[in-house]
């Protein structure tokens, strides 16, 4: 008997999207190329949960939206569903599109102010033909307002009348009208506050849980990746340097994955007392000239000769956790973890009354 190879959701192969950068002025010359996604291979299998994680200008957002086709790919590929959408018929492509949705970071700026809440749901379901006539749209909105644990009544309302995590919720539901099976996160919650944020998290994992979905969740907190992920995917200046499941938490493998889990605070004050901050000095390096070899190298506090000349590889281990960096090996001796580096509190998955305006 020969058992069917599952075929990933969403894989992208060696993906780059990189952005010319002119000197403007009358001549207008090409002077640099920003390599914001450079060479990023992964994939996300149906139900799961890919966390990407990174300091700001990592181009983790860039990646998110090069998925979704609001940002070129230079080179590489996105494979849907075992068809690269290069080579898709443009039917085919609005098809596979509308499977792959996005939440965007900021609840404020993501939704038309001059659109009340049931048409900024509703168009997405009547411009793909989900719905046939005003009354099926609109039992359709209020059906998804319900879903996302709103009032079906905000329907006529707009987006200057909710709170910051009704709106997100607003930008959830719009996703869900598509009916997609892949949801771009890009830092959905960073934007709330800690208890709002709590809640729109265990309203995704319901989500999820409920329908199937698959999440590329981008996000700066260790912490609240590690509620959601199945799987985690560590980006320095446009490169994976880390990837895999539990076990990048629990004993990581690469040295700019242990200083950002040591950032991240564990709540009980005797383990916190106990641990040793890995404080990285310097910024992030200008991603139009990015250093040879490991790009971690000029913050690395182990960084050695050939670190600063070999670009390193992604290695995977035989648990399938992979580290793109030539003292691997050595690592537990040079930046040893003091403490279980498990940040952050588990957000139990518990229904959620309708949110209300306060």
């Amino acid at each position: 008997m020969i058992l069917a190879r599952k075929v990933p959701l969403l894989e992208l192969i060696d993906l780059k999207v990189h952005f010319p950068v002119s000197s403007g002025g009358f001549l207008n010359r090409r002077c640099g190329i920003v390599r914001a996604v450079d060479g990023i291979s992964l994939r996300i299998m149906p139900g799961q949960t890919l966390g990407l994680v990174g300091e700001s200008g990592c181009g983790k957002s860039t990646l998110g939206r090069a998925v979704v086709g609001l940002a070129k790919a230079t080179s590489g590929a996105v494979v849907i569903r075992g068809k690269n959408i290069d080579n898709m018929t443009t039917a085919e492509k609005a098809s596979e599109r509308r499977r792959v949705q996005m939440i965007f970071q900021d609840p404020y700026a993501s939704l038309n102010p001059r659109m009340t809440i049931g048409d900024i749901i509703g168009e997405p379901v009547m411009l793909h033909g989900l719905r046939s006539g005003k009354a099926a749209v609109e039992a359709r909105v209020k059906e998804l307002l319900e879903l996302v644990e709103l009032s079906p009544a905000y329907a006529d309302r707009y987006p200057h009348e909710f709170s910051g995590g009704q709106r997100q919720r607003v930008g959830i539901a719009r996703a869900l009208a598509c009916e997609p099976d892949l949801i771009v996160c890009d830092e959905p919650v960073s934007a709330l506050d800690v208890s709002i944020q709590a809640q729109v998290m265990r309203l995704m994992m319901r989500l999820q849980k409920d329908l199937g979905l698959s999440y590329l969740f981008i996000a700066h907190g260790l912490g609240v990746v590690k509620q959601i992920s199945d799987e985690i995917a560590v980006m320095y200046l446009g490169q994976l340097v880390e990837h895999g499941g539990r076990q990048v938490f629990q004993h990581p493998r690469h040295a700019y994955t242990r200083a950002l889990v040591s950032a991240a605070p564990i709540p009980d004050p005797k383990i916190e007392r106990r641990r040793k901050r890995i404080i990285l000095t310097g910024d992030l390096p200008n991603p139009m000239n990015p250093p040879s070899g490991c790009r971690f190298q000029t913050r690395c506090p182990i960084a050695s000769d050939r670190c600063r000349t070999d670009p390193p590889q992604m290695h995977y281990a035989e648990n399938r956790h992979g580290a793109a960096c030539w003292r691997t090996d050595e690592l537990d001796a040079l930046m040893p973890m003091a403490t279980s580096p498990e940040p952050g509190p588990t957000i139990p998955v518990v229904p959620q009354p309708i949110a209300d305006i306060g």
